[in-house]
């Protein structure tokens, strides 16, 4: 758990573009504990979380891996409203895009929990290739 805390600790500090001193600084820690945080050495504590919050890190990402909306930034809330207003094949057009571009970026795979938007897709595009003929 620690590990996994350091590591989305770092990704909000990148996110905001801060070096480990500048933001350990916010939370009034040092650049140490930092760096023991990011590597899962050790938490850090109430306080720390809460002086990085009114910075605009998402904590309740960085201890339980899921994102509040609220902290995301105006493009990232723009995808959001985007994604929402498409239909079905679209949907799952563009997480098959993301998919693709993450992992010919990164040489990795990234899993979505949206297995049922490519079975609603599908079904989808056969119910109207149906209405079609």
């Amino acid at each position: 758990m620690r590990e996994l805390i350091g590591v989305r600790l770092r990704e909000e500090r990148e996110r905001l573009g801060l070096s480990q001193e500048d933001f350990a600084a916010i939370g009034g820690a040092s650049r140490r504990s930092q760096i023991d945080w990011e590597q899962g050495k050790f938490v850090p504590n109430v306080e720390f979380l809460v002086a990085v919050a009114g910075e605009g890190v998402d904590v309740l990402y960085v201890l339980t891996g899921q994102r509040t909306y609220k902290t995301l930034t105006d493009e990232e809330k723009d995808l959001i409203k985007g994604f929402n207003a498409l239909d079905l094949v679209g949907k799952a057009g563009v997480i098959s895009l993301i998919k693709g571009m993450v992992q010919a970026s990164k040489g990795t795979d990234i899993h979505f929990s949206s297995l049922a938007i490519h079975e609603d897709a599908k079904a989808y595009m056969v119910k109207n290739k149906q209405k079609e003929k």
